[in-house]
């Protein structure tokens, strides 16, 4: 019946067109006979429609009557036969699907199945012979014509926007030049397929986790085999023959992958004819298929849909079809399930989180994407050459970042957004005109009676001024002169000068403090930079020097942060005259010009923010990482007043993104791949991300010209990446210089034609971005999640599967550079490599917003007035630097100069020449062998006292010193002018009592008072958004608060003051020990722990009423001794575990609002919560830790831990404990190359494993490296001896351990260096065990650990430190250096061999000449040049040196370990108590430490080895591994290798006779020798 109806349709065209043929014969003989033309009386007319028009509603009618009348007309053998489903023919989409099918060979065996079933579908439907006539003539005409080349829509979207990039046209969105291909025909789907999607998605929720777990139950495509099952609920709809059909008939999509999740039935229907290519709107639901989705959606479902029946393998292989007649039964894939362990290269596959953005694609409600499409209906901006101005002829600006070029001085590149019709677009402001401002210092203060009346009378009296200024200028007469002659000698000609009055209070000694006369100078900051540290005849220093431009436009306009800017006069630059990639551009003569708006409470502008993630596989050659696929999520309208929820970010509605992948190796992609990729752009998920989704390019080249361009086209004010700023920007960077790809610079806003000095940063793990790369990125911000993560939470590393799985609940699977390349063998494995790519994109931009980054990273910097970049970057010192120097140039003060290592260097030798002293400075800090300073404390830091060691089963009160230093700071009146530096380095005083609260104490004041206001108005606000911002703004002043002190105390600091850091924790320790004394004292409780602002006091009580009201009085007693320090009750703990310093866990006790009760574990400082000890470890110490705080009999809590250590020991001999719990976590703090003793470092020797074979994570500094101890064995399970392998040769990453059956875990090194150390620490005060019973349980010589315990804890801690070994460089760095003294009197430090050898160092041939020496003329006029030490003078003075050692232990000094009441004697103490041994008590009662030796044995043989490691070769020979570097340094050493080796022997002579390193075995079995001898 179908066939005649259509055959009926034929016919009826048939007639049509004859009686138009004879109509139009007629009308040609009527113009003959008139003289007309056919053209005169053309009239264009619209064609008749060749297709019957139907809506959806209609159509959906006519296919299931069709299919009701053909009945049971199937024919189909496994998907060679027909089934007639009813619907129109797209003969289109057919001849292309056959084509690519005899293209792809045996890949493509489905589609040619499809291209037999349309043959035999047109040969079943055969209509009256003359219509099939001129049917086929037609078809073949069609054919017969010239066609385009067929090309995937993202080619064709991605050449047109280049041609517009490339071609400098400037435009929002990308023209093309080409003509785009033309859209294949509607295809038409059957209703109840439609019916089949749910009409609205599942609820968002907040955890990614639960959203994962709400969307698994839903129906998805997820194949990558030839065939897709329907839905349960569509297949139970139909008859089960039907539904068998339309699966052999289905099409499969771009992303049917089974480690993915796949597009909905509709996401792969081709683009409308009258829908553009690259459409951003969000395509409409037609009205009768979202009402046959919604009756659909509230059906009830059928068994089957509500299950999972069927997964596919992990290899990637698609299920095994289904037998006829089971399609009711057919299983449908649900997203992958989470694995704890690591998923292998073949499996590792996306986030699930981001499998269900895809899958929500064809889910959002029908109300949503209306709202979306008007949301993005926006008009585009268009350039007509104006600027919006406000109402006063000004620009409204908003400032997001700052640049400064050096290679162009005095001009400051302003980026940021301008409003423009509801929308915000991009703007550069290029403030000119820039002025270097220095204050010149005279060296006698300018001064007279007269000046000092005239000064008085000037504040009120105009005339007195003009009196004023001449009388300074001939005051200054002198120092002009000088300061002039000094700045022609550097070519500086322009310049103004007048004396100003400016405050002083730093460190430069050679300036008074307090207010005095000063002279001012203005000159084009064009003209060259005077040097730092210039004094002359007439004037002592000079500042400002070296001050940036920058710097100096946001101390005078008064800039903080990010925020609204008002520029005024401003002029449009013409887009071909541009210097930045901005829409629009504009620049100003001054900087008056630019005015901040701190009172504006308008809000911040909406950002874009786009994820970028690089795939890179490495160049065996040159061992550079080459990018093969790069992916980015972006996001439009991101608010940064506060915390964006999931739902307004994390939807397929406002998400966007696109990718781009390369051949590898010039290699062809994997059949398929290109129609798969044609097949992605146009479905859904594709139109909508604009139709160029995916893009395939042939090289890298490409790639990266692809990848600029669209990142210029997004416009992006913000780069997120996980470690984006050390790898994956240092790699793009890298590649785009090594091809030159045009337009580089777009990937910032500042246009370049070279690029910068790519070196520094990059280096190391989170180490962020050297200053060349992030002038590149000028005008975007750069948010690295690594720096942020490592700032905002604690984590055991901060890996992006780590954040990943324990922030977001997403598991995410590694995927290694070496592993790239067989993600080639096929397009599924190739189109998983994308979505990998996309999923670590999507997960970087997801811990953005779950850390909230840009919104608290915001507050930050606009409390400090520093750029955002830098807060992003995570540079708290020059936060509060520049918060300091806001406040200090409000106050008219001279702002201490900016000085870099090099140039503190320089002046310190300056200053050293002209007082005639060489070497060091005096007070200054040891250095090393390097020249580099000492990483040791400087000061005294915070009073730690001695723990009163024990398990305390009642209450424990913590009491805690709100912000010590900070309110020590206020208490006291602390700030650089009120303090007075004592000249003798002594430490200083307090300041004398005021009234006025100085500018330092201010500063804090301000910072306390706001967060206490901000928290008030937490506690009453009631909206949830605006709460959220409220926490944020409290969060950043408490962070700021709490940083001032560290600015003082840190030497890189500008504000770097070593006397008032001192005095400040002077302070502390002193307030901490009254405090202990009057809780011991007035109050008589114990206080058995104190640290720095806290004390912990055992109550002896049960009652915890009675508790909180004694920490009540304790807080009452001590409060009113001050003004502003306060204490407060931290913390009522049930019972506590102490073990030592800075160690202990305890339950504490929370009680909530309702009086009810919560007790909560918190463990500090146990080798439990450090990464350096495996998991199983970590297990065992929990459960241990868990029993002996759980409160009950100590006999039943050693029972249960003595039973799970027997337990533990069966399960690991038995093999039934899984691989990652034996896992080790050590992170390399430097290179790994660069390490010294690299052989005995096993996560070091991993490390470089890795790396030689190509590997991207674990192998650079500040990485963590994961690791196993394991033994080999053979064939049949024995284990292989092990002598010769060291510790560092044993371990192995957990990939090694998988890959190779060879090895096995050594289960005796994790029973006996792993679970001992950790559980006997923590029972050690518990009575009923001790280490041997503990030992025992773990299956070890329990006779071995109680000798070991009972030589003491120095012996206990020796063996928990036995698991790790020191570097040398760690080992040796507290030993005293080896001084050797010229003939001329001159000492100098001798650096060694290993430094000998460094590059940079000394040259060889003058090690063992002073610094005075070196370079020395040798004419007769001269002093006669020094001569070389001989090797028995080296031999003699090393001598000496180790005998003082040797002396200084033989002296038996003891000293306490009580910071605050130190004891130093030689006489022992044999005085008795409970927690000390005999000797070790102090023989002051009032020092409550333990004496310890100055020089212990192991200090003095360490100390001894340290010299003989100076000279030792022969030891330096065997650390190398190379023969060629051995060789290349034994010819560097050979001109003192005589003096080098006279030296190791009289060094290893007097070491060698240290017992210290010896047993003496005959002493220990001569008896038993002996009793042997009689008994034979």
């Amino acid at each position: 019946m179908e066939g005649e109806g259509r055959a009926r349709r034929a016919t009826a065209g048939t007639t049509r067109g004859r009686s138009g043929a004879k109509s139009a014969l007629q009308e040609l003989a009527e113009l003959r006979k008139s003289g007309g033309k056919r053209v005169d009386r053309f009239e264009l007319k619209e064609e008749e429609a060749v297709y019957d028009v139907v809506d959806d509603a209609e159509y959906a009618k006519l296919v299931q009557k069709r299919r009701e009348e053909g009945g049971g007309f199937v024919i189909d053998e496994d998907g060679l036969g027909y089934a007639d489903v009813g619907e129109e023919i797209d003969w289109g989409v057919a001849e292309e699907e056959q084509g690519a099918a005899e293209g792809e060979g045996s890949g493509g065996k489905g589609k040619g199945k499809k291209g037999a079933a349309g043959a035999k579908r047109k040969a079943a439907a055969e209509p009256v012979p003359g219509a099939r006539a001129r049917m086929q003539k037609m078809f073949q005409t069609a054919q017969a014509k010239a066609k385009p080349a067929k090309t995937p829509v993202d080619d064709a979207s991605a050449d047109a926007l280049l041609d517009d990039i490339l071609g400098n046209l400037d435009g929002g969105a990308a023209g093309s030049s080409k003509p785009a291909p033309r859209p294949a025909p509607p295809a038409r789907k059957p209703a109840a397929a439609a019916a089949a999607r749910p009409a609205a998605g599942t609820p968002k929720s907040v955890s990614f986790a639960a959203r994962s777990a709400a969307k698994a139950p839903m129906a998805h495509r997820l194949s990558s085999g030839a065939a897709v099952t329907p839905p349960a609920a569509l297949a139970a709809a139909k008859p089960e023959a039907e539904a068998e059909a339309e699966a052999a008939d289905d099409d499969v999509d771009m992303y049917d992958d089974p480690a993915m999740g796949g597009l909905d039935d509709d996401s792969s229907e081709p683009m409308q004819a009258d829908e553009p290519a690259a459409a951003p709107q969000q395509p409409q639901q037609p009205a009768a298929v979202a009402a046959a989705a919604q009756q659909e959606a509230e059906r009830p479902q059928a068994p089957q849909q509500q299950q999972q029946v069927q997964q596919e393998t992990p290899g990637g292989e698609a299920a095994a079809k289904q037998p006829a007649g089971a399609a009711g039964k057919t299983p449908w894939r649900t997203p992958a399930p989470v694995f704890n362990e690591a998923k292998t290269p073949a499996t590792s596959g996306p986030a699930s989180g981001w499998q269900l953005m895809y899958q929500e694609e064809g889910e959002a409600e029908e109300g949503e994407q209306g709202a979306e499409a008007a949301a993005e209906a926006a008009p585009e901006w268009k350039d007509d050459g104006s600027l919006p101005l406000d109402g006063d002829g000004q620009l409204p600006f908003y400032l997001l970042d700052a640049h400064e070029e050096l290679a162009q001085p005095g001009v400051v590149y302003l980026f940021g957004k301008v409003p423009h019709n509801g929308q915000h677009l991009s703007c550069c402001t290029v403030v000119r005109g820039m002025q270097r401002n220095l204050f010149v210092v005279p060296r006698e203060p300018v001064g007279s009676e007269e000046i000092a009346e005239l000064e008085a009378a000037a504040a009120s009296d105009p005339a007195a001024k003009k009196k004023l200024i001449p009388l300074l200028h001939q005051a200054f007469s002198g120092v002009k002169a000088e300061v002039r002659e000094l700045l022609a000698k550097h070519q500086v000609t322009q310049m103004t000068m007048k004396p100003v009055k400016r405050q002083y209070g730093f460190e430069n000694t050679a300036v008074p403090h307090g207010s005095q006369w000063v002279l001012k100078v203005k000159y084009p900051a064009t003209q060259p930079a005077l040097p730092v540290g210039l004094t002359g005849a007439t004037f002592s220093a000079i500042f400002g020097c070296n001050q940036s431009m920058l710097e100096a436009l946001t101390l005078k306009r008064h800039i903080m942060g990010p925020c609204w800017l008002t520029v005024r006069r401003p002029r449009r630059v013409a887009p071909e005259a541009q210097v930045s990639w901005c829409k629009l551009e504009v620049e100003v003569d001054s900087h008056k010009t630019v005015t901040a708006n701190p009172g504006d409470n308008k809000e911040a502008p909406p950002l874009t923010v786009a994820a970028v993630h690089v795939k890179t596989v490495v160049n065996p050659g040159s061992a550079a990482n080459e990018v093969v696929a790069a992916s980015v999520v972006y996001l439009q309208r991101v608010r940064t007043d506060g915390p964006m929820s999931q739902e307004e970010w994390n939807s397929a509605a406002h998400l966007r993104h696109f990718s781009a992948v390369r051949k590898l190796d010039n290699q062809p992609f994997p059949a398929g791949f290109d129609g798969d990729v044609r097949k992605a752009n146009q479905s859904d998920i594709g139109r909508r991300n604009g139709g160029a989704m995916l893009s395939m390019q042939p090289n890298e080249r490409a790639l990266l010209t692809m990848l600029v361009a669209r990142l210029r086209q997004i416009d992006a004010d913000v780069f997120v990446g996980h470690n984006f700023a050390a790898f994956d920007l240092d790699v793009l960077l890298h590649r785009l210089q090594h091809h030159k790809v045009p337009n580089w610079s777009s990937l910032g806003r500042l246009k370049r034609s070279r690029f910068p000095n790519l070196g520094g940063g990059g280096h190391q793990f989170g180490g962020g971005a050297g200053a060349g790369a992030l002038s590149v990125v000028a005008g975007r911000l750069v948010c690295d999640t690594y720096l942020a993560a490592r700032d905002l939470v604690h984590e055991v590393d901060y890996t992006l599967s780590t954040l990943a799985r324990n922030l977001l609940k997403q598991e995410r699977s590694e995927l290694s550079p070496t592993d790239i390349p067989a993600k080639y063998e096929s397009a599924a494995k190739l189109l998983q490599l994308v979505r990998h790519a996309e999923s670590d994109a999507w997960l970087a931009l997801g811990l953005a917003f779950y850390l909230s980054v840009l919104p608290l990273t915001r507050q930050l910097a606009s409390l400090s007035g520093s750029l955002w970049g830098k807060a992003l970057l995570g540079q708290r010192a020059q936060r509060i630097e520049m918060l300091l120097l806001h406040e200090f140039y409000d106050k008219k003060f001279l702002l201490p100069d900016k000085l870099s290592n090099k140039e503190k260097e320089r002046l310190a030798k300056l200053a050293a020449a002209e007082e005639g002293e060489e070497g060091e400075e005096e007070g200054a800090a040891p250095k090393k062998a390097d020249g580099k300073k000492s990483k040791g404390p400087q000061y005294a830091g915070g009073l730690v006292l001695e723990p009163k060691k024990g398990l305390y089963d009642r209450y424990v009160l913590l009491l805690d010193f709100n912000s010590l230093y900070p309110s020590i700071i206020q208490e006291y009146n602390i700030c650089f002018t009120t303090v007075v530096r004592p000249k003798d380095g002594a430490m200083a005083a307090l300041p004398e009592p005021s009234e006025e609260m100085a500018h330092l104490p201010r500063v804090i004041r301000t910072l306390v008072q706001r967060r206490r206001t901000v928290k008030e108005l937490i506690k009453r606000e009631s909206d949830p958004v605006r709460r959220q911002q409220l926490e944020i703004r409290q969060q950043a002043l408490k962070l700021t608060a709490n940083s001032m002190y560290g600015c003082l105390g840190f030497s890189n600091s500008r504000f770097y003051a070593k006397p008032l850091a001192e005095l400040i924790t002077a302070q502390g320790r002193e307030i901490l020990q009254s405090t202990v004394d009057l809780v011991q004292g007035s109050v008589g409780r114990e206080v058995i722990y104190g640290d720095t602002d806290s004390i912990m006091v055992y109550t002896g009580s049960d009652n915890l009423q009675e508790v909180v009201k004694l920490g009540q009085q304790i807080k009452k007693e001590v409060n009113k001794r001050y003004r502003l320090l306060e204490i407060e009750m931290d913390g009522v703990f049930k019972c506590m575990l102490l073990l030592k310093k800075k160690k202990y866990a305890s339950v504490k006790v929370d009680v909530q609002s309702d009086g009810t009760t919560t007790e909560i574990m918190e463990q500090k400082g146990l080798d439990i919560v450090r990464r350096d000890w495996c998991p199983l470890s970590k297990d065992v110490g929990n459960f241990a830790l868990r029993a002996i705080l759980s409160g009950r009999q100590r006999e039943d809590v050693v029972n249960d831990i003595h039973e799970h250590l027997a337990d533990v020991k069966d399960k690991v001999l038995a093999g039934l404990v899984p691989l990652n719990k034996y896992v080790i976590t050590k992170q390399l703090t430097k290179n790994p190359s660069d390490y010294p003793d690299a052989k005995n470092q096993p996560h070091v020797q991993v490390a470089l494993r890795r790396r030689a074979q190509g590997k991207q994570n674990g192998v650079m500094a500040g990485e963590t490296v994961p690791y196993i101890i394991a033994c080999e064995v053979d064939t049949e399970g024995n284990v292989l001896p092990q002598e010769s392998k060291g510790l560092a040769d044993r371990a192995y990453h957990p990939e090694e351990i998988n890959a190779n059956p060879a090895l096995r875990v050594d289960t005796q090194y994790y029973l006996a260096q792993q679970v001992f150390p950790v559980v006997s620490r923590l029972c050690a005060p518990i009575e009923g065990t001790d280490a041997g019973r503990l030992a025992d349980c773990l299956g070890l010589d329990g006779s071995r650990y109680r000798q070991a315990a009972a030589a003491g804890e120095s012996r206990e801690d020796a063996l928990l430190a036995a698991a790790a070994s020191l570097d040398d460089d760690d080992r040796y760095k507290d030993c005293e250096p080896l001084l050797l003294t010229a003939p001329n009197g001159t000492q100098f430090k001798f650096p060694g061999v290993r430094e000998l050898l460094k590059p940079g160092a000394i040259a060889v041939d003058t090690a063992l000449l002073p610094p005075d020496a070196i370079g020395a003329p040798a004419t007769a006029a001269a002093a006669p040049a020094v001569p070389p030490l001989s090797a028995a003078q080296v031999c003699n003075q090393l001598r000496l040196h180790m005998r003082r050692s040797i002396a200084g232990y033989y002296e038996g000094r003891l000293r306490s370990d009580d910071d605050m009441t130190p004891c130093d004697t030689r006489n022992v103490c044999l005085a008795v108590r409970e927690d000390a041994r005999p000797g070790t008590m102090p023989p002051d009662s009032r020092c409550t430490g333990h004496m310890r030796q100055v020089v212990s044995e192991s200090h003095l043989y360490t100390q001894l080895s340290y010299v003989h490691r100076l000279f030792d070769v022969e030891g330096l020979l065997h650390s190398l591994d190379s023969p060629e570097a051995r060789e290349a340094a034994e010819q560097k050493l050979d001109p003192i290798r005589p003096v080098l080796d006279a030296g190791a022997r009289a060094a290893a002579a007097l070491r060698d006779a240290s017992a210290f390193r010896w047993v003496d075995l005959g002493s220990m079995f001569g008896k038993l020798a002996a009793l042997t001898a009689t008994a034979h």
